[in-house]
């Protein structure tokens, strides 16, 4: 049922437009229905956020910021929050399973009637997490990896920490984030490439540059077109 959300009430967990599978212990029990989901992946500072913010305005997708909801929850008094708040001051990915009740809880709040799908911006991190999506959430469709040298990640993050108020934007963390990313990076992108379910943008070049290859990239995969002006 394309485009259309439904609850289940005390019944079955999260699924992405598929086949529901049986809740898990713990899980909270109702069913979402997500037509498409497409990572949207990338190192620290590659300008990920920018570019979904962009294509989720000019197509009928919801952008997800997985670091802007973790960053929320780490805000609150929970005690889920607590522990988050720790993980990123430390600049370490947070577990799978944390990172999936905080996603399962913002698709149970925001997805809408007639939404097309799912903009998942920064996530997953790491195999873990992927697996845990794949465990308690269902499947997706695309993962989209913007590409850029590390060198480059490195002097816009710099950059923004000039300005920013970001604990995990100080120098120390930075170094941290990008190692991390560096260690857990290439083992999703051969994950994603083994199922054909990857696409790689240049995204060391400027922003409409870029945005100019994201927009033909997701047209493709999306709607299956090519748009005319944008080869």
């Amino acid at each position: 049922m394309r485009g259309k959300m439904a609850f289940i009430a005390k019944g079955i967990e999260i699924v992405s437009g598929r086949t529901p599978r049986r809740p898990g212990r713990g899980l909270s029990k109702c069913l979402v229905q997500i037509p498409k989901v497409i990572f949207v992946i990338g190192g620290p500072g590659c300008g990920k956020g920018t570019q979904c913010q962009r294509i989720a305005t000019d197509s009928g997708f919801r952008q997800m910021t997985m670091g802007e909801l973790l960053r929320s929850e780490a805000q609150s008094s929970s005690s889920l929050g607590t522990t988050i708040k720790t993980i990123i001051d430390q600049g370490n990915i947070v577990p799978g399973s944390l990172a999936i009740q905080i996603l399962r809880k913002e698709l149970e709040r925001v997805i809408p009637q007639g939404l097309e799908g799912v903009l998942l911006d920064g996530f997953p991190r790491n195999l873990e997490q992927m697996e845990e999506y794949e465990k308690y959430i269902g499947q997706f469709d695309h993962a989209l990896y913007f590409d850029v040298k590390s060198e480059v990640l490195r002097e816009r993050l710099l950059q923004r920490s000039a300005t920013s108020d970001r604990v995990d934007d100080g120098r120390t963390v930075i170094e941290r984030r990008l190692k991390n990313f560096a260690d857990t990076g290439r083992p999703l992108l051969d994950y994603f490439s083994r199922k054909g379910k990857l696409s790689v943008v240049d995204g060391n070049l400027d922003i409409e540059s870029v945005y100019k290859e994201t927009r033909k990239v997701f047209e493709r995969v999306v709607r299956g077109a090519e748009l005319e002006g944008y080869s």
